[in-house]
């Protein structure tokens, strides 16, 4: 812009100031070596004005784009200093400027602005914003500048669509890799390589598709298989995709091993019962490729490759790493077929023997695996002995994890310690849970061994997971003078607030006393609670009551019956057993009035739980009992919490079908209510 002034005066163009204002407002459009200045009142053509300015290399691109490298003229960018306008206002300002006339700043800079800023809503809405963005830059390449778009603008939207993962992104994904074919072979046949002549930036010199755009899909197909099976056989043809376009067309596509680690983990999310053979079969291909790629890298360069530092070779080839493995194991573990978790294991155990180590990642998933075995095994030997499982990976862990396991990143001794210690731990959480879960009888006992373990080595950092679960343990084993032990011990140490018991705590300690055969499991619970309301007020805030632990002193009460227990019977008096009515009560009438302002929300749980406690301690035949079903049942419909969990509670608390039919509202409702949408919505 400045040549062409200069050349104007120069030349002695006078022009009056009529004409000379407008020209001031032109827009100078670069066509080879000629300038266009174009406006309302004139048309100026000036020839090869950078000889006339005095510019030897008679290139009018390379001095316009260092004067606009170096912020000139801002008239001419679309936002100017406006930089605070919406980002909906900005984009329709891009879609809506003519060809030709987009500053060259914001055909590249400013657009890369806009499509990351349209990718991060995480929207469809956002990703049909960053493609019609793109179709614009596309535009003005092919009619105006001859600017090539580079490679980067293309992935960030497969990249976009890949985070969505919902049920378009995967032929999204395959479309906007279609188009940048589409126009790499326009740039080939148009002779369109960089952006200018003095455009030295690599990274933009082709937009021809890389491993870097493949592995960008393979990384969106990975999150679209954990909803769609059918992304994961996607995965595989894109992995041959890849090698034919290197293979035949010397793309620089060749996969590595972050392509094979994307398929394997593709696999995995799919959770199909062949996802295990599926995913052991790419790992078996690229370690045949590795093989077949070293003897060849021998033959050509007549020395081994070197793996210990692969940035020392001439070029690097496949390589398997801890990350294939450990998603090879991951994929074995999710499957659904039958014995999945036995097969990793044996996987497991081969690779250790053959040298390999893996991510410590690899072995708490299959600890992880029989955890889930002991939770959903009918036969409670098979639990045990899976939860036994899970505990010897742990203890082994503990005793070799750095000659089995690999840390990726570089760490200190003290940080390297720091980490182990919060990996094991997982490890042994992980355990933990496996005998929580497995609901056999030395589940608690085997619990309570681990957790001392963890307590006494000094690698470890038992947190409150470790406490909670060691609890839940013993409350599953009917146990809650145990569990209460635990929370006692804990709650009496000097210890860090990670470690220390909170709410969840406090739950599973009277969830405990709920389930037990104690005649005084009301009594305790309400105790429980009551310690919790004393602490929290004291400034403890880790230990706010919420609804679980109120419902759970109304659970307590309502299978607290009276029924067969005599006043000497388990050391409880005839005052205490009138008095479990009156803690259920006095619970409820506490979360209905929110009476230590702690947010209660009434749900369908406490409504539920408190019919049936009225069902346990009224007597049937008595007003106090018609009374308070009604106004428990208008409570719940004042709160829009009927369910059908409230409505079986109902029919069993109501002495006779004339109040069941009075509460609904109608006879049909009392006699064939099948869904709770057959009531009122408000309720």
């Amino acid at each position: 812009y400045r040549n062409a002034f200069n050349a104007l005066k120069s030349a002695k163009f006078w022009v009056s100031s009529r004409m000379f204002r407008p020209f001031l407002k032109t827009r100078l459009v670069p066509f080879h070596h000629k300038v266009f200045a174009q406006t309302a009142s004139c048309r100026v053509q000036i020839g090869h004005l950078s000889t006339i300015a005095g510019n030897d290399n008679g290139s009018i691109a390379t001095s316009r784009d260092r004067h606009l490298t170096s912020g000139g003229l801002k008239k001419n960018r679309i936002w100017g200093a406006k930089t605070d306008l919406p980002l909906q206002k900005k984009i329709e300002q891009f879609l809506e400027t003519p060809p030709g006339d987009l500053n060259r700043l914001d055909l590249f800079l400013k657009a890369d602005d806009l499509m990351d800023e349209s990718c991060k809503l995480g929207s469809t809405k956002g990703m049909q914003q960053a493609e019609n963005i793109l179709n614009r830059m596309l535009l003005e390449k092919r009619s105006v500048t001859g600017y090539m778009i580079p490679a980067k603008s293309f992935e960030k939207i497969i990249f976009g669509w890949g985070k969505l993962a919902d049920s378009n992104s995967k032929e999204k994904m395959k479309e906007i890799l279609k188009l940048m074919k589409k126009e790499y072979v326009f740039d080939l046949k148009e002779n369109i390589s960089q952006l200018s002549e003095d455009d030295t930036d690599s990274s933009r010199a082709s937009c021809q598709p890389t491993t870097e755009t493949y592995n960008t899909i393979l990384r969106g197909l990975v999150r679209v298989a954990k909803r769609d099976g059918t992304a994961a056989f996607e995965a595989e043809s894109v992995l041959d995709e890849m090698m034919i376009r290197h293979r035949e067309n010397k793309w620089h596509t060749k996969p590595n091993t972050r392509s094979f680690t994307h398929v394997i983990q593709a696999h995995g999310n799919t959770r199909l019962r062949g996802a295990a053979d599926r995913a052991e079969r790419v790992m078996k291909w690229m370690r045949d490729m590795h093989r077949s790629e070293k003897e060849m890298y021998k033959s050509k360069f007549g020395k081994e490759y070197d793996l210990e530092n692969p940035e020392a070779n001439v070029h690097q080839i496949v390589t398997p790493d801890p990350r294939v493995f450990s998603a090879t194991v991951v994929a074995m573990v999710n499957s659904n077929a039958k014995g999945s978790t036995r097969r990793a294991l044996i996987l497991l155990e081969k690779l250790m023997e053959e040298g390999e180590k893996l991510d410590i990642y690899a072995f708490n998933a299959v600890i992880m695996g029989f955890g889930n075995i002991a939770d959903k095994a009918s036969n409670p030997i098979v639990r045990y002995k899976a939860a036994e499982e899970a505990e010897k990976i742990a203890v082994m862990l503990l005793r070799q994890h750095s000659d089995l396991c690999v840390v990726e990143k570089e760490l200190s001794s003290e940080d390297l310690e720091v980490y182990w210690g919060k990996q094991l731990t997982v490890s042994f959480n992980t355990a933990l849970n496996a005998w929580a879960k497995s609901d056999v009888k030395e589940a608690g006992q085997r619990a309570d061994q681990l957790w001392k373990l963890m307590l006494e080595d000094p690698i470890l950092q038992p947190d409150r997971i470790t406490m909670n679960t060691t609890m839940k343990a013993w409350a599953r084993a009917f146990n809650p003078l145990k569990v209460e032990e635990i929370l006692d011990f804990i709650s009496d140490l000097d210890i860090d607030e990670l470690a220390r018991p909170d709410a969840m705590s406090y739950c599973i300690a009277m969830s405990a006393w709920a389930k037990s055969n104690s005649p005084k499991k009301t009594l305790n619970a309400r105790r429980l609670l009551e310690t919790m309301l004393t602490q929290y007020e004291a400034g403890n805030y880790l230990l706010k009551p919420n609804n679980v632990a109120f419902t759970t002193v109304l659970n307590a009460a309502s299978s607290n019956t009276l029924d067969n227990m005599e006043d000497d019977s388990f050391g409880i008096s005839s005052a205490e057993k009138e008095e479990i009515y009156n803690i259920a009560m006095q619970t409820y009438n506490e979360i209905m009035d929110d009476t230590y302002h702690l947010g209660l929300c009434p749900d369908t749980f406490v409504f539920a739980t408190m019919l049936k406690a009225i069902t346990a301690h009224i007597d049937a035949t008595s007003a106090e009992r018609r009374q308070m079903v009604q106004k428990v049942f208008d409570d719940a419909c004042s709160a829009g919490q009927v369910s059908s969990f409230v409505i079986k509670e109902l029919r069993l608390a109501t002495p006779d079908n004339d109040l069941l039919m009075r509460l609904l509202g109608s006879e049909k409702l009392a006699s064939h209510l099948r869904s709770i949408t057959m009531l009122p919505p408000e309720w």
